[in-house]
């Protein structure tokens, strides 16, 4: 374990010089994990980018490492019907082109909506909801049923929510199928009619928060992270767009986010952030300047009420 350890340290320390040998487009690490990107417009845009992959190869060669262009693919976001068609490569090797890549656990699509994600993560966390009913069925406690589904299930659905967090009824709806069907389970345990009983009503008394209501929760986090520059990324940080008080001090909105043009843009990160932020501060006042705990308990009270 020690030597993995060493050895994955020795590596981001290699390549972390990459991104200054890019002219024309940047450059995002993780780990291992490296993605070039450039906003295209036309032909020469995509000859640029091809330009920094030569680059890279020259690097590679200057320090003896070699890419497996089999593992490399490219892709391009955009609502365009028709996408500028280039083919890159690296050395001689051409890279694949698809309309779907996996990105750290995350499946992301051409078209920048999070439907293939949705369905993933549904289908595996269902799964799971079968395998726990399957092996927990001598099961009463209805705490170590919660446990067990807080810790095999609810991550699958809530990893990188800030991120793909939908606001259509339909993927929320098949995302809240994954709980009504444990909750369903919850209430053959405790002698509870299912039938009879709000699911709504029969998240509280289980002590569940609804999905829906654990995604704001760590949308207004993933906020919180940003103001206090908890996160070491000036781009996100700069990105925030505050609401400067007036005359009207009666005004409650602590951030004035873009409202946008496309519902991709309206439902982005940061603004979809921002607003969940407004819309919970206009009924409870929520301080950013809290430290961390007293924070997300302040969080937590507002929306699980």
């Amino acid at each position: 374990m020690r030597q993995i350890v060493i050895r994955r340290l020795l590596r981001e320390i290699f390549i972390n010089d990459l991104p200054t040998i890019l002219q024309n487009s940047k450059c995002l690490l993780f780990a291992d994990d490296s993605k070039i990107f450039k906003s295209v417009a036309d032909i020469s845009d995509c000859e640029a980018l091809q330009n920094d992959f030569f680059r890279l190869q020259q690097w590679c060669e200057t320090w003896k490492l070699s890419l497996n262009a089999k593992k490399c693919v490219s892709i391009g976001f955009t609502n365009k019907k028709a996408q500028t068609d280039f083919q890159y490569s690296i050395g001689s090797q051409p890279l694949s082109q698809c309309e779907q890549v996996n990105d750290l656990g995350f499946l992301l699509n051409s078209k920048l909506n999070y439907k293939a994600h949705v369905t993933d993560v549904t289908r595996k966390s269902l799964k799971m909801i079968g395998f726990i009913k399957r092996t927990c069925k001598d099961f009463r406690n209805i705490d170590v049923l919660k446990n067990v589904y807080n810790t095999t299930v609810r991550p699958k659905l809530e990893y990188c929510t800030p991120i793909w967090t939908p606001h259509q009824k339909t993927y929320v709806d098949e995302l809240e199928r994954v709980q009504r069907k444990f909750v369903k389970f919850l209430c053959f345990k405790a002698n509870v009619n299912y039938s009879s009983t709000n699911y709504a009503a029969l998240c509280k008394q289980f002590k569940m928060p609804m999905l829906e209501q654990r995604r704001k929760y760590f949308d207004i986090m993933f906020l919180y992270n940003c103001v206090n520059s908890n996160f070491n990324c000036h781009e996100l940080i700069s990105a925030i767009s505050y609401h400067v008080p007036s005359r009207n001090f009666r005004q409650k909105s602590l951030f004035r986010p873009d409202q946008g043009r496309t519902s991709i843009r309206r439902n982005s990160v940061l603004i979809r952030c921002q607003n969940t932020f407004n819309n919970l501060h206009a009924h409870m006042e929520l301080d950013l300047a809290l430290s961390l705990q007293p924070f997300k308990y302040k969080c937590k009270e507002v929306l699980y009420k």
